[in-house]
């Protein structure tokens, strides 16, 4: 959004003098439009001097601001607190589930291991015995 000077005065609630002399002193960039009337950037008037004129709709107070953003903030750290408690618990369920899956593991491998073929004995041993 661009502002003329008497805009940006009345939004910063500055004289127009006092504009044309911080565009003069390189404090504000401005440039001229195909008319020849300075315009100055709104992010750039407001990177200087804060808005006062509340009449443009675009625009909300600071305080106003300010209390959405810690009201945003308070919904995020409810929802980071609901999402780590939910996380807590699946790790939870992983962790039992990996030990069961560990048992049933050692099982089969307890199953299917190979019997310890059995020594054969020669004749006179078994003759004797």
């Amino acid at each position: 959004m661009l502002y003329t000077i008497q805009q940006a005065a009345k939004a910063t609630g500055m004289s127009r003098q006092a504009i044309h002399a911080a565009v003069k002193k390189g404090k504000i960039s401005a440039s001229k439009n195909a008319q020849g009337i300075l315009e100055v950037d709104a992010a750039e008037l407001h990177r200087v001097y804060p808005l006062v004129n509340l009449d443009e709709p675009n625009f909300t107070t600071k305080d106003s601001a300010v209390d959405a953003f810690d009201a945003e903030n308070r919904e995020l750290k409810t929802k980071i607190q609901g999402l780590e408690a939910l996380l807590a618990e699946v790790r939870t369920e992983r962790d039992r589930w990996q030990e069961q899956a560990d048992a049933w593991q050692m099982q089969a491998k307890a199953l299917t291991a190979a019997p310890q073929p059995a020594q054969k004995r020669g004749f006179w041993a078994r003759l004797f015995t």
